[in-house]
């Protein structure tokens, strides 16, 4: 296997494996390589590094690499994974007064697969890029609600199910946060529609479902004022959109 697969930390740094020997794929040179960057890491003790930023670990020459723990002034603290100077590989967030991410990093920002957990309550678990959730995920809320399905762009976009606390749920397409597409509405009594949604109202019934699982065809057009445009605007009274930690 190549260096990079081996060590993804060492693979893409300017600043290690010096003598241009990072993308030699023979296999006596990376590991030669490896042993070099490996042995060049420095552990120093507790360091201000700028304005009361303090750091304790590894260090390659004058970056932080390796691994190491960085508390900063506000209080909020990085442990985990460094590479050139910033975090990149597997590491934990915590920032006071808003929460806390337990995963993997790129170039600084949160990218991959983590775990974020916010004082109000919200749990994410699932994909990221570029610090925003990006990709498949699941989102709890303490007051029992949650959705499961795709994010864009810290929205819920794509196809998903939300389910509310008392039952209810909604099953189908999503467009920065709401209802957009095909969809099914079941309430807290097992009766179902199936329809189309715009910006998060239902604009045309195409099925319904007894608990029985009779169904009628309709092709009508809804309202904010249906049973499922009210719905959607108790969905509204939540927050679509999710906040990441402030960095």
């Amino acid at each position: 296997s190549s260096l990079r697969a081996a060590f993804p930390m060492f693979a893409f740094c300017s600043t290690c494996c010096a003598h241009d020997s990072v993308d030699v794929l023979i296999s006596r040179r990376q590991v030669v390589c490896a042993e070099r960057a490996i042995a060049s890491l420095e552990e120093r003790s507790r360091q201000d590094v700028s304005h009361r930023h303090l750091y304790v670990g590894q260090w390659q020459g004058p970056q932080r690499h390796g691994r190491g723990h960085l508390e900063q002034p506000d209080g909020s603290t990085y442990e985990g994974e460094w590479m050139c100077d910033t975090p990149h590989g597997a590491g934990v967030e915590v920032i006071p007064r808003s929460g806390r991410y337990d995963g993997e990093f790129s170039h600084g920002k949160r990218h991959g697969v983590g775990r974020a957990m916010w004082t109000d309550g919200r749990i994410y678990h699932g994909q990221w890029e570029n610090g925003r959730l990006e990709g498949e995920g699941v989102m709890s809320w303490d007051e029992g609600m949650r959705y499961e399905g795709q994010f864009k762009d810290d929205k819920k976009s794509g196809v998903g199910v939300f389910t509310w606390a008392d039952g209810r749920s909604y099953h189908g397409e999503w467009l920065l946060g709401k209802q957009h597409g095909r969809g099914t509405y079941t309430d807290d009594k097992d009766l179902s529609w199936t329809g189309e949604w715009r910006g998060g109202k239902k604009v045309k019934s195409l099925v319904e479902r007894s608990r029985k699982g009779r169904s009628d065809s309709e092709s009508t057009s809804g309202s904010g004022g249906s049973v499922l445009g009210h719905v959607t605007t108790n969905t509204s009274s939540h927050r679509s959109d999710v906040a990441l930690l402030s960095r």
